[in-house]
């Protein structure tokens, strides 16, 4: 499964796509620091700190699943398993692979977006270790979005289709996580299902992608 890692990551570091949307993501959250610094009315009674945390999700929401899609090797149905025959690794362990290289990539914004959070935090005069849970909440849903992804390029042709489908999915269920168990525990909650999700693609290829479709 490492060789199936280290392909993943070596395809998406040649995409141009993932630097344009790094830069983009940190550009608003520090564009929105500067520009907000006495505080933008998006929550009522908000704090700075509340607030950014609020655009930090949405963001993570609406960027990640493009930046997966886009950035990701094109392996659809067929052509995974193609490759599991000429490699002669199970199509879950591609599966495995894909999503394990990709949870890593996206992460990379949540690290990238650290310094906005934590001054911030430092402006508003929250606890550290409340920003600390924050951030840990984002590497859940950035393990969501990559399960959620590779699940959607899998199930439907075309990568618009699977775009589509893992925006509305994962934007869904982190606003219901959101709502029921507010943006800290919610990480837990999106970890958690991302386990689930891509257990439950690992096994449904190994039975349905053992040959091409006709």
């Amino acid at each position: 499964m490492r060789a199936v890692v280290a392909r993943e990551l070596a395809v998406i570091a040649r995409r141009p796509a993932l630097t344009i949307a790094l830069c983009a993501y940190v550009g608003l959250l520090v564009g929105f620091l500067l520009t907000w610094s006495q505080g933008v009315p998006l929550l009522p009674g908000a704090t700075l700190y509340d607030q950014q945390r609020l655009v930090d999700w949405m963001l993570i929401t609406v960027m990640l699943p493009w930046v997966a899609v886009r950035c990701t090797a094109p392996d659809g149905r067929d052509r995974l398993a193609s490759t599991s025959a000429l490699t002669a690794l199970r199509p879950s362990s591609i599966v495995l692979g894909k999503i394990a290289g990709l949870t890593g990539v996206l992460a990379l914004f949540v690290c990238a977006g650290l310094p906005a959070v934590f001054l911030a935090q430092q402006m508003s005069a929250v606890p550290a270790i409340d920003a600390a849970r924050d951030t840990a909440a984002l590497f859940g849903a950035a393990a969501l979005i990559a399960a959620s992804t590779v699940s959607w390029t899998l199930a439907v042709d075309g990568r618009l289709a699977a775009w589509i489908g893992a925006t509305f999915s994962v934007g869904l269920v982190l606003w219901a996580l959101w709502q029921w168990a507010g943006p800290s525990t919610a990480g837990i909650g999106a970890a958690l299902l991302a386990a689930a999700l891509t257990l439950w693609t690992a096994g449904a290829s190994d039975r349905s992608l053992r040959y091409c479709h006709e």
